[in-house]
């Protein structure tokens, strides 16, 4: 499956990649909070294994 970007979401790829850079910078990569940030954005930015369509319709509302 590719990743599927739009031109709204590069801006903020680009802002937190580069705040994390900072990080690496100050922190050193061994950090334990770089490595947990960089963790966390990995898990974020890594596509669905397994997305299936669900219609609207079968939604319980209530």
């Amino acid at each position: 499956m590719t990743q599927q970007k739009t031109d709204w979401v590069e801006p903020y790829q680009k802002q937190i990649e580069g705040k994390l850079s900072f990080a690496a910078q100050i922190l050193g990569k061994k950090d334990a909070h770089y490595k947990h940030l960089r963790g966390l954005y990995q898990d974020a930015i890594a596509p669905l294994d397994e997305f299936e369509a669900i219609s609207w319709l079968d939604f319980d509302y209530f």
